[in-house]
């Protein structure tokens, strides 16, 4: 139970701190706020899709900028519409 409260409460300050548009996220800061994992962030960068990213050295970063975007990319209606984006 603890780690749930913990959960939230990071994902509550993560979210907060997207304000700040050019912050850089580790992956794994993005994956919770995007509430996926890791890997599937992984994936998404080796296919292609998911939220652009920055390559500094072997490092990897997410801005804010293109985490918000990606969340607002990705916002519908209704499942016809998100359907109608492939």
């Amino acid at each position: 139970m603890t780690e749930k409260i913990i959960c939230k409460t990071k994902l509550f300050e993560l979210m907060a701190s997207l304000a700040a548009e050019f912050r850089l996220f580790a992956p794994a800061e993005a994956a919770i706020i995007l509430g996926v994992n890791k890997e599937t962030l992984s994936q998404w960068r080796w296919r292609g899709v998911g939220p652009k990213f920055v390559k500094i050295g072997r490092n990897v970063k997410y801005r804010g900028a293109d985490l918000k975007y990606h969340i607002n990319n990705n916002t519908f209606n209704s499942t016809t519409q998100a359907q109608n984006k492939k």
